[in-house]
């Protein structure tokens, strides 16, 4: 921008009259719209004065691209409101994170606290099989039963294919339905988890199964 147009706005910005102006100048009315129309350049010594009147620099009142003290200040100003409002944001975000984390480390710690403790070794007594059409189901008695724990039975047949269903149990009693082939042999293992870890305790070593008979070992 030329002289004339920077004169023009940086009397606006600092909120004076052309009158205004001139008083403080010590000028007529009419030298000062000379000036912002560019029908005369006031001297250097009133260059300077303008400069300090209007708290601008001389770069930029001559026309230097520069942002006026006014300008930066308020830039200033927003920029330390949005940091403060970042902070804010980032304080709040962090201390709910904290609360969950730390409810969801209370909750953790009391699941865990509830876990039914599995012993290394479990027997398991009165294990029978039958067989109707082609339907294998067992029936046993595991050494522990626990509403906490979950039983599953896997049944292999002699290629290694598997099939797992889940026990039902009834009195202490567990059983298990298979759908099975014949002839066929079959291992049949129990599976006890706690839901962190699992055993395994085999119900048959082998299951031999026909049309109307079963036999186990």
């Amino acid at each position: 921008m030329k002289f004339h147009e920077n004169l023009v706005k940086y009397r606006k910005l600092a909120g004076f009259t052309q009158e205004e102006l001139a008083e403080k100048m010590q000028v007529s009315r009419q030298s000062v719209s000379k000036w912002e129309n560019g029908e005369a350049v006031p001297e250097l010594a009133k260059i300077i004065r303008l400069s300090e009147l209007l708290n601008v620099s001389m770069d930029e009142l001559c026309g230097r691209e520069c942002k006026t003290k006014v300008e930066t200040d308020i830039k200033k100003k927003t920029n330390h409101f949005k940091y403060a409002i970042l902070i804010i944001i980032f304080s709040v975000t962090f201390g709910v994170c904290g609360y969950l984390i730390g409810q969801r480390v209370t909750v953790v710690d009391e699941v865990v606290s509830e876990v039914y403790e599995l012993p290394d070794n479990i027997e398991v007594s009165a294990v029978n099989f039958m067989v109707e059409g082609d339907v294998l189901t067992c029936n046993f008695v595991p050494a522990i039963y626990s509403e906490k724990l979950t039983y599953t039975a896997t049944i292999i047949d002699y290629f290694g294919n598997e099939k797992t269903s889940e026990v039902i149990f009834q009195n202490g009693m567990g059983k298990v339905a298979f759908t099975v082939r014949h002839p066929e042999q079959y291992k049949v293992i129990l599976t006890i988890s706690n839901g962190v870890e699992s055993r395994n305790v085999s119900l048959a070593e082998w299951v031999y199964t026909d049309e109307n008979a079963v036999s186990w070992q």
